[in-house]
């Protein structure tokens, strides 16, 4: 995934290179994990970020074009914007915008536009993943890796779960 999405193919989604390492009787033991090296065109969002097992970067987070691949229930999806500002390094995301999420294993007969409210400095209610009652879209939680405490918006379609 990494080498059609960035050009290199590493082995995991966070910035660049980590050096692993101890030294064990006077010789240096150290092993470097590769990561994504720069932006690339499109990114990645993945809902083990959310669930704290996979750390993605800002490489990812923040690519040339607004289009992300979503890793969520075992298989990829889109979701992309029409605002290129929302990528514009060190740009600051508006207080809210839309996203448009298509997944070609849903049978999708209808367009998912998202919108999604980004409150600077408070966070709305995210109800903790790990709380079974709580029934937060998968989707939501993986759209908080990017935009923390987001409130995110379905409109007229149901929510995935």
């Amino acid at each position: 995934m990494n080498l059609l999405l960035c050009g290199a193919a590493t082995a995991n989604a966070f910035d660049g290179d980590k050096v692993l390492g101890d030294t064990v009787g006077g010789t240096d033991d150290a092993v470097t994990l590769k990561g994504v090296p720069s932006r690339g065109s499109c990114g990645y969002l993945a809902l083990g970020e959310a669930l704290g097992n996979v750390p993605v970067g800002r490489h990812f987070k923040t690519p040339c074009a607004p289009v992300w691949v979503v890793y969520s229930e075992s298989h990829y999806s889109v979701l992309f914007a029409l605002d290129v500002g929302l990528v514009e390094p060190g740009a600051a995301a508006p207080r809210e915008f839309d996203l448009y999420y298509f997944d070609g294993l849903a049978n999708q007969d209808e367009e998912y536009r998202l919108t999604v409210d980004v409150k600077p400095g408070s966070d709305f209610d995210v109800p903790d993943p790990d709380d079974a009652s709580a029934l937060t879209p998968p989707l939501d939680l993986v759209i908080r890796t990017k935009w923390p405490g987001a409130r995110v918006d379905w409109g007229d379609s149901e929510p995935i779960l």
